[in-house]
């Protein structure tokens, strides 16, 4: 921003008429400079033409010149909610939808991993829904899927005097995924699930997520912005949802579940020497 201020002298005769230079300056800023007609200006003495404009990859959101896991990151941080220092919406936003979502969270892994970068998908609605219950002390968020999900954002609003201590996803129900919450304030929460594999949720009909809520009672809980991506991370917006399912407390004592889960979530008749989940506990197996 202190171009203008250079001393003409220090400028004087850069370029020529014939063989002008390429100046590049940020964006916003405008040198007072003079238009010859001829494919270049004038500018403190000097015979200057504009540098081309720079082109950024599409994923490249912090601009650069690789499509790499700070990119994911940083794309994900803008999904909750928050502001990192860079970020270039145009590079972000592949599905050309006008939004940063889980969607281009996960476009931004496959140009990572290498992958075919799928299509642009318009978000559409879909025949799965979701309800809340009660799982003992926590409330479980059940997803009743039509297909394979891998990807997962919500927003939840909490009745007042409560606030989210964890959110969790059924161990039974992950493979790799990761759960990250941000607090936006005033009891809301946006919430963000994917896995850098791609991978989909398990479904074996158990609670996709659950959520411990300290404070008083959270059967007020709102769920809203509720999006969805399949593995060709197209965008499934559901409906959103409130309240806590009543009557069903009895839910805390599950059936108990004696198949052995990797540590990933994948169901095993056979487990060998390793640790594994069962029935919700950590199994160590030595043999």
């Amino acid at each position: 921003a202190t171009a203008n201020n250079i001393n003409s002298t220090a400028c004087a005769k850069v370029g020529s008429a014939s063989s002008p230079c390429e100046l590049s300056y940020p964006a916003g800023f405008t040198p007072e400079k003079t238009y010859t007609g001829n494919g270049y200006y004038i500018w403190k003495g000097g015979y200057f033409k504009d540098a081309p404009a720079a082109t950024f990859a599409m994923g490249d959101v912090n601009h650069d010149k690789n499509v790499d896991v700070v990119d994911i990151m940083l794309a994900v941080d803008v999904t909750l909610h928050k502001t990192p220092a860079v970020f270039f919406f145009d590079e972000g936003d592949l599905d050309k939808n006008g939004e940063i979502d889980v969607s281009d969270v996960m476009k931004i892994v496959d140009i990572t991993l290498h992958k075919a970068s799928s299509a642009p998908a318009l978000h559409r609605g879909t025949a799965s829904a979701m309800h809340l219950t009660r799982v003992g002390k926590e409330v479980a968020l059940h997803l009743d899927a039509t297909e394979p999900f891998t990807a997962l954002e919500l927003t939840l609003t909490l009745p007042e005097g409560c606030r989210l201590v964890t959110a969790k996803m059924s161990p039974h129900r992950s493979d790799g995924h990761q759960v990250l919450a941000h607090h936006m304030g005033n009891g809301r929460y946006h919430v963000v699930v994917f896995a850098m594999s791609g991978a989909p949720f398990i479904d074996n009909g158990t609670p996709l997520l659950l959520l411990s809520v300290d404070g008083q009672s959270a059967d007020g809980l709102r769920v809203d912005g509720i999006l969805l991506t399949n593995r060709q991370h197209e965008a499934i917006t559901l409906p959103g949802l409130e309240g806590v399912a009543t009557g069903i407390d009895e839910l805390a004592t599950e059936t108990p579940d004696n198949d052995f889960y990797s540590i990933e979530g994948i169901k095993t008749q056979t487990p060998r020497r390793g640790i594994y989940i069962r029935n919700g506990r950590k199994v160590v197996i030595r043999r």
